[in-house]
């Protein structure tokens, strides 16, 4: 999986923690996005479907 993390009003957030679950297992997979917000979850279980949630300083996104 890869994306962009970024805050409501578009900007990266460079050092935010993603965190994708496989709803089915529950199985997580988690990395740092570095430069740009940019994030890449490798050797990830095909299929889904997934939970990704952002977490960065004070600030929370979860999208099911």
């Amino acid at each position: 999986m890869t994306g962009t993390a970024k805050d409501n009003n578009g900007q990266p957030l460079t050092g935010a923690s993603v965190m994708a679950v496989h709803t089915p297992s529950g199985k997580t997979y988690t990395t740092i996005a570095g430069k740009d917000g940019v994030f890449n979850i490798l050797n990830m279980r095909p299929g889904g479907p997934y939970s990704l949630k952002i977490t960065f300083y004070r600030f929370a996104a979860f999208y099911a």
